[in-house]
């Protein structure tokens, strides 16, 4: 939230070139300075910085990129092409699960930090070749802001936005994928415990396997979810991630209450990680993106940024509180975890169908 405050206030002085460069610089050199750290000193509040400072990283490169690509492409073309735009994500990632045991046999781990730092300083030159390359598309929105325009900006407050149902919906449908992602990932995580007895190098080595494979399903449905998407439209986008989420929470607590947490419920709940991650990087993210192509393009980028910023960062603080909250019921398990969370996905789809209404009805003033 502390980032959004920051790096939002500086867009209201900076063009949208100037606004590219400066955020990322600041991921490269913080990310250069911690793993620097990292590699000299062995403190445990370093890694803890590092840990902290992923989603610092992910807020700030996640809000750039699809801003630019929101700026670059229109409607029609990104129902066709965002998703594809996602997928050299998924490739680094099956690179990065299967080749960290191969550069551990002639690297150290913190050796592996430098990696990140690399890459970010490739992703700063792109940015520079990009604003080069595409001057005359983002010459609109890549001017210095006058007084009005700062003016006009300022009056662009969230708070305000979000009475508008509309917005309103967008922070909804920003928020619960949040809640979704973190209660599967807690739901997950403290399952596979109890399966492999807490035993480390084997949870390790299980978790290379299943996340490298649970990043191939995502790749192959990437390349397929843009055609998904021209051929269905948005509202099958909107509608995927909580209705896979859902038949498999609900096979998974049936389960849980017939038979209890045994092998059969991990099941369930590994199948659930699985699509939560592939469907919500394929489908619903490029999905997502969509609804911010009805709002004026110099307000874009602005209104990306606080969804990132408040929304987001909210439903992780509402996650965090409501599984602390139970963990305080002794008497709480994680077969009623699993019911709750199917409460909250219905929601989702309620919410889901209430969105693709909003978006009609917007494209319909528009045109």
């Amino acid at each position: 939230w502390a980032a959004w405050l920051l790096l939002s206030r500086l867009d209201r002085h900076l063009s949208l070139g100037w606004q590219l460069i400066v955020k990322f610089l600041f991921v490269f050199v913080t990310v250069t300075a911690i793993s620097t750290g990292v590699w000299m000193y062995d403190h445990s509040w370093l890694v803890f910085i590092m840990f902290t400072w992923v989603r610092i990283l992910v807020y700030i490169t996640v809000v750039t990129f699809w801003g630019l690509a929101g700026k670059l492409f229109n409607i029609r073309q990104g129902k066709r092409i965002f998703a594809l735009l996602g997928i050299g994500e998924v490739i680094s990632i099956i690179i990065g699960y299967f080749s960290v045991p191969l550069l551990l046999q002639f690297l150290k781990a913190p050796d592996l930090l430098f990696l990140s730092s690399g890459s970010l300083l490739i992703c700063l030159i792109l940015v520079f070749v990009i604003l080069k390359a595409f001057r005359t598309e983002l010459s609109g929105s890549g001017s210095s802001p006058s007084g009005a325009n700062l003016k006009e900006k300022a009056d662009l407050n969230y708070w305000k936005l979000v009475k508008k149902p509309y917005f309103l919906f967008i922070s909804l449908m920003a928020l619960l994928p949040i809640f979704g992602y973190l209660f599967v990932d807690f739901l997950f995580l403290a399952q596979t415990k109890v399966e492999f007895a807490n035993d480390t190098e084997t949870i390790a080595g299980f978790f290379g396997i299943f996340l490298g494979f649970v990043a191939v399903i995502e790749l192959v449905f990437k390349l397929i979810s843009g055609r998904f998407l021209n051929k269905y439209g948005l509202k099958p986008g909107l509608l995927s991630l909580p209705v896979v989420l859902l038949l498999g929470m609900l096979m998974a607590a049936v389960s849980a209450s017939l038979y209890g947490t045994v092998g059969l419920f991990f099941a369930f709940i590994a199948m659930v990680r699985l699509f939560e991650r592939s469907v919500r990087s394929a489908v619903y993210e490029p999905a997502f993106q969509l609804l911010y192509q009805p709002v004026p393009a110099g307000h874009r980028l602005i209104f990306q940024n606080q969804i990132e910023g408040i929304p987001k960062a909210s439903g992780t603080v509402i996650t965090g509180a409501v599984i602390l909250l139970f963990s305080t019921i002794h008497a709480f398990n994680l077969t009623h975890y699993s019911w709750i969370f199917i409460l909250v996905l219905a929601l989702w789809v309620w919410v889901a169908f209430k969105m693709y209404d909003q978006y009609r009805n917007m494209l319909k003033t528009k045109l």
